[in-house]
């Protein structure tokens, strides 16, 4: 399309929209570079060619649906760590010596840091030229298979990271249920276990005693075998020489038992890549990344892998005699045929292992401590040398242990250190007899654990200070404690009262920052309501950037500056671009240029799953328009580890340029043909759209906007030309334009960006001659 063309149909859709509302929307900053220069296109994708297998190569790389080649130049290790990221692979090392082959040159001069998602998202330069005619040259490492899940018609099981719409166990998995209270000086006696005598030789049990459910009838868990690379890579497996060896490691993976190989292809293709083949295990590796496997397979859906599996045995489990039971700590004790006995450390026990003891038990974290440190006792050693797989497990039958405990001593008796489950979100409920209330405004606030529990939190001790944080956590503002006398709705009457004695400052913006136990008693029996109002982002500011355009995102929250977790549209290397990013720049009166990575900062909160919803110019009005969650898995960028692409928000915006001109017709000419005799209306690439100031513009500049608009020629209007009722609310944008008269485009005129105008005209010019 000819610019010519582009202008005219740009200022039809302009003027469309100016009829049917009073400020004009921004008009889409990708149909008009406005110099008439092509804008730099995205790296969306790069593979390796030429090697000798799947992990070296000729690098070479997808832009606006064409592959071509990189030049070496300035090509060094760490741009070579982000190419084989974004091929899909490990590790990077430079390498020159492949041949080259005969796909152009379009990049060089590529600059990264080493820790970016993806080429996309460091700096070059878009060329032709390469000095010396070599092209880069890769030779990356095999990446670490991560996760798997099994796929069949209806269900779904996934281990590893937890994606949306997949459960992270089987259709009847053992989820802890263990109300994980504060122990017996509070009156509370754990489950199964009544508190016994200070006499008792007995061990003293732990208020962390997760129960077992019974068993439901073990059906088998099959499925076709998908695994997660490193580097976010979802695929299948070949079948071809899969083995019982392989599905028992699979099966161990996804934290079940047993392991069969079933029929290649016998639950159907998969719809992401054939990725891993060639697999060969003993079946004793707690995962896949410790068994042999290649790459890029030849095979195809056809032969994908499946399995069957069973579920792991109920293992239930008890942290003993901790010094104080807010402590959650303890030996670890678990129950094996009917009978308790204590784990040994001898042969391992590894983080993973850890961590499945305390997501058992409800709780966070996990690490190994001396058993001894916790007291003795005189019960069997059942267990040693245990090895989980990713600390998922939802059994510690799930992982690789043995019974042979012969050389065990109780003085390796193992013990774990969990820490307090924090408060994932909140969610309000609406209260049933307050006057004016609407939903999640005046509600009861029902909790969510890290676990995944949900319960309401008891009143006893609740002041303005925990409605606060209550509130705030909410996404709401303000927060003020109801009277007792609200009345629960039907809906949330069976939640038990999660939290108690809490006690907050004031100024926390999560629960997890207060102080609060876990169960317990309330005296009361009443729960806590609260009365909230609607919360709004209308500050932001760029930190840890290379200017004032540029850095890590930070939105005014709760009375202070917090970070933003990246939402649903903001994918740091897929198009369409950041509707978030965009909608940043627009409200600091920058345009956008790209996402980029600014680290994690130093504010202890954030704000998750910022969502701007997109219009037709793919930018939201404002910040104020843009929903966002708090709970804890969407502040997760704060403790991004440099995987992945969950990190802080951070934005590149620059100085903001004319890409548009549309003319809106004066009522003062109406028999004149469109456009004739009009005023000129400008849109920036900041998605910002309104007038142009008179001052200084001059019958040079209206001969620029007339040609750029299709005619021949142009002179300027009287000031007293009337403005239609179209440009009501439309303010000034642009100011002290001085064109020579041969511009092709206003943008390539000298002009400033103003809000303000000394005389308070518009620009307003008539055109002529088609």
């Amino acid at each position: 399309m000819t610019g010519r063309a582009s202008v005219l149909l740009l200022a039809v859709c302009a003027l469309a929209h100016l009829h049917h509302v009073k400020g004009a929307p921004p008009l889409p900053d990708e149909l008009f570079p406005g110099d008439g220069r092509v804008t730099a296109a995205t790296v969306t994708l790069a593979r390796l060619q030429g090697g000798s297998n799947a992990l070296q190569g000729r690098l070479e790389i997808q832009m606006g649906g064409a592959w071509s080649a990189v030049c070496s130049a300035g090509f060094g290790q760490e741009e070579a760590r982000v190419a084989c990221r974004q091929a899909g692979l490990a590790g990077g090392a430079v390498s020159n010596s492949f041949p080259s082959g005969r796909l152009p040159f379009a990049v060089a001069n590529i600059v990264c840091r080493g820790n970016e998602p993806n080429l996309a998202a460091c700096k070059y330069s878009l060329t032709s030229a390469c000095p010396g005619g070599k092209p880069a040259g890769l030779v990356c490492q095999k990446p670490a298979i991560v996760a798997v899940r099994l796929v069949r018609t209806q269900d779904q099981f996934t281990s590893g990271r937890r994606l949306a719409g997949y459960m992270p166990h089987a259709s009847t998995p053992y989820i802890p249920v263990s109300p994980y209270a504060p122990g017996p000086e509070s009156g509370f006696d754990p489950l199964n276990s009544p508190s016994p005598s200070p006499y008792s030789p007995s061990p003293s049990p732990s208020p962390y005693n997760a129960p077992s459910p019974a068993p439901s009838p073990d059906e088998g868990l099959a499925g076709r075998v998908e695994v997660l690379l490193s580097g976010n890579r979802w695929g299948t497996v070949c079948g071809t020489g899969f083995s019982d060896a392989v599905a028992q490691v699979v099966c161990r993976m996804a934290g079940l038992s047993g392991g069969r190989a079933l029929r290649a292809g016998a639950y159907g293709a998969g719809n992401d890549p054939v990725r891993v083949g060639a697999l060969k295990c003993n079946g004793g590796e707690r995962n896949l990344t410790l068994c042999q496997y290649a790459l890029q397979p030849d095979c195809d859906h056809s032969r994908d892998a499946a399995v069957q599996c069973t579920t792991p045995p109920p293992m239930p489990l008890r942290l003993v005699n901790g010094k104080r039971t807010r402590d959650y700590k303890g030996r670890l004790e678990v129950k094996i045929g009917g009978r308790w006995g204590t784990v040994c450390s001898a042969g391992g026990f590894n983080a993973a292992a850890a961590r499945a003891v305390c997501a058992k038990l409800g709780l966070q974290g996990g690490r190994l401590h001396l058993g001894s440190d916790f007291g003795t006792t005189s019960l069997p050693i059942l267990l040693a040398g245990v090895s989980c797989a990713n600390g998922r497990e939802p059994e510690l039958s799930a992982c690789l242990y043995s019974t042979n405990t012969a050389k065990c001593k109780h003085g390796q008796d193992v013990g774990v250190v969990c820490s307090r489950p924090s408060v994932e979100s909140i969610t309000l409920t609406p209260a049933k007899n307050v006057p004016g209330g609407f939903y999640g405004k005046k509600a009861f606030a029902v909790v969510k654990l890290i676990s995944g529990k949900y319960g309401k939190v008891c009143r006893d001790g609740v002041t303005n200070k925990e409605a606060r944080v209550i509130c705030a956590q909410a996404g709401l503002v303000g927060g003020t404690l109801l009277p007792s006398t609200v009345v629960e709705p039907s809906s949330i009457v069976g939640y038990d009262r999660l939290l108690t004695n809490l006690r907050c400052q004031g100024s926390e913006l999560s629960l997890t920052g207060c102080k609060y136990k876990l169960g317990g008693r309330c005296p009361s029996g009443k729960s806590v309501a609260v009365r909230c109002a609607s919360g709004k982002l209308t500050k932001v500011r760029l930190v840890g950037g290379t200017s004032a355009r540029s850095g890590r995102v930070e939105v005014m929250y709760g009375g202070r500056w917090v970070s933003v977790c990246p939402g649903p549209n903001d994918c740091f290397w897929c198009p369409p671009a950041s509707v978030s990013g965009k909608t940043i720049c627009r409200q600091l009166g920058l345009a956008f240029s790209k996402l980029a990575d600014f680290g994690v900062g130093t504010t202890p909160f954030a704000i998750g799953d910022l969502f701007c919803e997109r219009n037709a110019w793919d930018v939201a009005p404002s910040l104020q328009d843009c929903s966002f969650t708090t709970s804890a898995s969407a502040r997760s960028c704060l403790t991004y580890d440099g995987s992945g692409q969950r990190k802080p928000l951070g934005v590149v915006c620059t100085q903001p340029k004319i890409n548009a001109v549309s003319l809106a017709d004066t009522p003062d000419c109406p028999n004149c043909s469109p456009n004739t005799h009009a005023f000129v209306l400008v849109g920036l690439t900041s998605g910002v759209y309104g007038k142009v100031c008179r001052d200084g513009f001059n019958a040079k500049s209206a001969g620029v906007v007339c040609r750029q608009a299709g005619f021949k020629a142009g002179t300027l209007l009287p000031a007293t030309t009337t403005e239609p009722e179209s440009m009501a609310g439309l303010k000034f944008v642009v100011g002290s334009v001085r064109c020579a008269g041969t511009e092709r485009y206003l943008a390539a005129c000298p002009s400033r960006l103003q809000s303000t105008c000394a005389s308070g005209k518009a620009a307003v010019i008539k055109c002529q001659g088609r």
